[in-house]
């Protein structure tokens, strides 16, 4: 908005991200894991940032894991000419249905037993 850049976009806080991920990959022995919930509402431009992440690999193997949750329209939204090269870095894809009745009494009948026990 007005012409001004958000300082997330800019490449020297690029460059202090990548830093701080090899930093805890190569020192801490640690791999990280990034979750961005509610990812359908975010905007085509902040879904491109996200190649940004993706792409960040060493060697064979990335230094973290980005896992990115939505509602069904965010499979629609990447779908887009304009987002195919994010679409094309998903590694894998999970769809979780809701309960069926049984498992919801059962979920219920045990949430009032956990509940009730001292």
């Amino acid at each position: 908005m007005f012409g001004i850049q958000p300082a997330f976009r800019s490449t020297h806080v690029k460059r202090q991200y990548l830093s701080l991920i090899l930093h805890i990959y190569d020192n801490e022995n640690k791999l990280l894991v990034i979750v961005l919930d509610e990812a359908h509402h975010f905007s085509d431009s902040m879904l491109q940032e996200l190649r940004f992440i993706l792409n960040f690999k060493q060697d064979s193997m990335s230094p973290l894991s980005l896992i990115v949750v939505g509602q069904p329209s965010l499979r629609n939204l990447l779908k887009v000419k304009q987002l195919e090269a994010i679409d094309q870095r998903i590694q894998m894809r999970y769809q979780m249905s809701g309960l069926t009745e049984k498992e919801t009494h059962a979920y219920i009948r045990h949430q009032i037993k956990m509940v009730e026990t001292p």
